[in-house]
């Protein structure tokens, strides 16, 4: 008696409907990765801002090497900042455009005022700063 033909089990088809659904979602990781190290460079922008505006102008007869110092830090922080938005994360979110844009406007015056050797500018933009990053981590939590 010849064996009895196997029934054909659909098993592939949901199989292949994974892998085509997977294969269509945003790459979740490489974007978070892309954002962590964003935050990370932004991190010791902003820490050695604060060092450069609050701690070495006090300490410096001449505050101009630490302005100067700011000012560079500030870029970063300013060159980070346009490149949030870009990272995909929170995609479209208003509110996250929004904080991510306030962010990038106070690093751009942090620049601006620490280049132009004004240290109350640049300290007021830096506190705009501190509260834009603050409300987005709030917000977002990332």
């Amino acid at each position: 008696m010849p064996p009895r033909p196997r029934p054909r089990r659909p098993l592939a088809w949901p199989g292949a409907l994974c892998l085509a659904a997977l294969l269509a979602l945003p790459p979740g990781p490489a974007r978070a990765q892309e954002l962590t190290d964003l935050m990370d460079g932004m991190n010791k922008a902003f820490g050695a801002l604060i060092r450069s505006l609050l701690v070495l102008t006090a300490q410096k007869n001449d505050p101009s090497p630490a302005l100067a110092e700011a000012a560079q830090e500030a870029a970063k922080l300013a060159e980070a900042a346009a490149q949030i938005p870009k990272s995909g994360a929170f995609p479209g979110d208003p509110a996250f455009l929004k904080l991510a844009g306030e962010a990038l406007e106070a690093a751009r015056a942090a620049a601006a005022a620490a280049k132009e050797k004004r240290l109350e500018g640049a300290v007021a933009a830096l506190v705009k700063l501190h509260a834009a990053c603050t409300a987005c981590h709030k917000d977002f939590r990332f």
